[in-house]
């Protein structure tokens, strides 16, 4: 019997098969996260500068849509929606088996989402049905290929984070249903952003629990300072459940109360010790730090949320909010990013450079965010401040994938 020459036996291996498909597919569509990852921080970029500037001039329509909700489908959906669809197709080999997508299927799914988000930035009226439509496509076909590798290996952890994808990125047609059905889409959108935010810290608080632990450890060289991070079972179902709690209260509560006051904070306090059993402060590369600084800003965002529901209280939620959306979802999702696209081994690369200053900006533009909503005598100008480090952090870290990602098809 003949054997299989070494040059076929070659072309048949994984590795082979995976570099020719990267290849194949081009440098933007090689990797299932890249198109999603990159989009998502153009988007990024843009969205936020864009709408400070809205809401200064008070700009009455873009995108079929008006302020806050223009600000909500731009960042929740479109920013956050992205970064999940990115993050759960690069675990797709871990379900399945399989090769992750790439080329033409992959650019068939970022389209349905990078369509309707270019949308957005026309200064147009858009037609309702159709926008309806186009707007559900991403969800749609998103959680059909998330769902399909999901069943070769199905879990818990897998579906909640399909479910949150689903729900998430459902917002931007759910948002147009409700214009087209002459609801009061303001009022709508100021319901709905808290919860969905809460939706996604929950995710957070899922993978993060996970992932902060597991990279502390790994980035510790010293085996003793290693042996330090703790991690308990119990605690982990607790901060989880507590959470989940706080998104239920809000949505019976309104986010006020006695009640809700004391579990936001019970929550809170969940957290941050699960967060100092990490020992983060023994760490020394940045982008791992990065990750428990995030989490900081999840529990600040819980404090704060406690706060704001007592009567007459000072600081309201938008300081909370965006202590969640800004610091925690804004810098946990660049630090999460930062794995996928710093490359393996290198120190002192353009590209690590790149990547460090992008996450010291994002935290910056975190923290003049909420101290907007705190500090109003200098609101406006701290708006700016921060919008300006929030577009230039996330134009960096564009720059830094771009850059990476050629070099990495051409390896």
């Amino acid at each position: 019997m003949e054997g299989i020459s070494p040059g076929r036996s070659r072309e048949r291996s994984p590795a082979y098969l995976a570099k020719r498909a990267r290849q194949q597919a081009g440098w933007v569509f090689a990797a299932p996260y890249r198109p999603f990852f990159l989009g998502a921080s153009l988007l990024a970029a843009l969205a936020v500068p864009l709408w400070v500037l809205f809401y200064l001039n008070g700009t009455p329509q873009v995108g079929g849509l008006e302020g806050l909700p223009w600000h909500l489908r731009a960042m929740v959906p479109g920013f956050a929606g992205a970064v999940m669809c990115g993050y759960l197709l690069s675990a797709t080999p871990n379900w399945s088996g399989h090769l992750p997508a790439s080329g033409w299927p992959l650019a068939a799914l970022f389209g349905t989402w990078a369509l309707p988000t270019l949308l957005l930035f026309l200064p147009l009226p858009l037609p309702g049905l159709g926008m309806v439509l186009l707007e559900a496509m991403f969800p749609l076909l998103g959680t059909m290929v998330l769902a399909r590798e999901i069943r070769r290996r199905p879990s818990a952890r897998a579906f909640l984070s399909l479910f949150a994808f689903l729900s998430i990125s459902s917002a931007a047609a759910l948002m147009r249903i409700a214009l087209l059905a002459g609801v009061g889409l303001a009022d709508t959108v100021t319901a709905a952003i808290p919860v969905l935010l809460l939706l996604v810290l929950n995710v957070i608080a899922l993978i993060g629990g996970k992932l902060v632990p597991s990279l502390t450890r790994t980035s510790l060289e010293n085996r003793t300072d290693a042996s330090h991070v703790r991690v308990y079972p119990w605690l982990d179902r607790l901060a989880l459940l507590s959470l989940a709690a706080v998104l239920s209260g809000l949505v019976v509560t309104q986010g006020s109360g006695l009640a809700f006051f004391i579990l936001c904070l019970f929550t809170g306090a969940t957290h941050l010790l699960r967060l100092i059993l990490w020992q983060g402060w023994r760490l020394r590369r940045l982008e791992v730090i990065a990750l428990h600084a995030a989490y900081a800003w999840l529990c600040a965002g819980l404090f704060l949320l406690g706060f704001s529901a007592l009567p007459e209280s000072f600081p309201g939620s938008d300081a909370a909010f965006h202590a969640a959306g800004a610091g925690a979802i804004g810098g946990m999702t660049m630090a999460v990013m930062a794995r996928l696209v710093l490359p393996r081994g290198e120190k002192g690369s353009t590209v690590l450079r790149l990547v460090h200053l992008s996450l010291a900006l994002v935290q910056l533009a975190a923290a003049s965010r909420v101290t907007a909503g705190i500090w109003l005598t200098f609101r406006i100008e701290l708006l700016c401040l921060a919008s300006a480090f929030w577009g230039l952090a996330w134009a960096i870290f564009s720059i830094a994938q771009v850059i990476e990602a050629r070099k990495d098809v051409s390896r």
